[in-house]
């Protein structure tokens, strides 16, 4: 059904067709700790994936996020032609978050959580915003982070 709707829209509009998959790993993350439903929704996941392939004529693109790497959820043979954009810096402000996205998006609750964290010990007790900032980004390392 879904490469009739991809090869029908293709032709509709005289144009291959964009596939945007947000969170593609969430059937698999969300239920780790039932290994019968991840297995069971690997195998959807990776049919999924082999439809779309078997579309690739039809297709400009298929954009995928989630929070674990493609190759790591063992469905990279679903598809050919990846290009892990991560840490890609021309792609910064795609796959991640900028610097003054993350201190626009996050400076009212900034003052609040360096508080929280000071309190519990999580971070050092003299630790000023700045710092928070940066032990953010060591938190989740490897996520582009650039200043434009």
């Amino acid at each position: 059904m879904l490469s009739k709707l991809i090869k029908c829209l293709s032709r509709k509009h005289g144009t291959r067709v964009v596939v945007l998959i947000d969170e593609y790993d969430a059937p698999v993350t969300n239920n780790l700790s039932k290994l019968k439903l991840v297995q069971d929704n690997r195998e959807v996941l990776r049919d999924f994936y082999f439809i779309l392939k078997s579309c690739d004529e039809y297709l400009r693109f298929v954009f995928v996020t989630g929070v674990t790497r493609y190759a790591f959820m063992g469905l990279s043979a679903g598809l050919n032609q990846l290009n892990d954009l991560t840490l890609d810096e021309n792609f910064a402000g795609v796959c991640g978050f900028t610097i003054d996205e993350f201190d626009d998006c996050f400076k009212k609750r900034l003052s609040y959580c360096l508080n929280t964290l000071t309190t519990k010990g999580r971070i050092a007790p003299n630790s000023t915003l700045p710092d928070l900032r940066s032990q953010i980004l060591k938190w989740y390392d490897g996520y582009i982070w650039l200043s434009f």
